[in-house]
């Protein structure tokens, strides 16, 4: 970072130069240098933008892992769920497997031929369901992308932004002293 260092014996000799009075010299100087010592705390540099933009991103991140971690835990419970319904289903289903079997031998080849057809039919749709969950992470995940990638934009247009409003700001003032 640049020091801004002001003279206020050299401005004095400088105003003295160009014909105005040693005491209004004088009086100029202290005043200007009550102005830079007044307002040097309020002066932003580079370094303290980084700084806020790094915070901000940090707490972006955070954020975004925080929603990440309770998508996860809420897909986790669901899956958990259905895991729980499919074994009450086949439990209930084995269970009236064993009393049909057992009321009914003569017919149990054909039963069970029918009931293969209906395992297999709804392992079908799970694995429709897999690849339909699936698909809509994708989804999420390029569209996540987009989101991180136009932000990313944003705060570099944002930082940029900044710095460039606060030099148009800066070198009026900056080139009159250096003059």
């Amino acid at each position: 970072m640049a020091a801004v260092a002001f003279d206020p014996l050299g401005y004095t000799h400088d105003l003295e130069a160009t014909g105005v009075p040693r005491e209004q010299a004088e009086v100029h100087a202290k005043a200007m240098t009550a102005m830079f010592l007044h307002n040097f705390d309020a002066l932003v540099t580079t370094d303290y933008l980084d700084t806020r933009f790094s915070e901000f991103e940090t707490r972006i991140e955070a954020n975004m892992d925080k929603r990440c971690s309770a998508m996860e835990a809420s897909v986790d419970q669901r899956f958990n769920a259905m895991e729980a319904s499919v074994t009450r289903r086949f439990s209930a289903m084995e269970a009236s497997m064993d009393q049909r079997f057992s009321a009914m031998e003569a017919s149990m080849d054909q039963r069970f031929s029918a009931m293969e057809t209906g395992v297999d039919q709804r392992f079908s749709g799970v694995d429709q369901r897999f690849t339909s969950v699936d698909q809509q992470f994708l989804g999420l995940e390029s569209r996540m992308d987009v989101q991180f990638a136009t932000i990313n934009t944003e705060l570099r247009w944002l930082k940029w932004l900044i710095v460039t409003g606060i030099a148009a700001t800066l070198w009026p003032s900056l080139s009159r002293l250096i003059k």
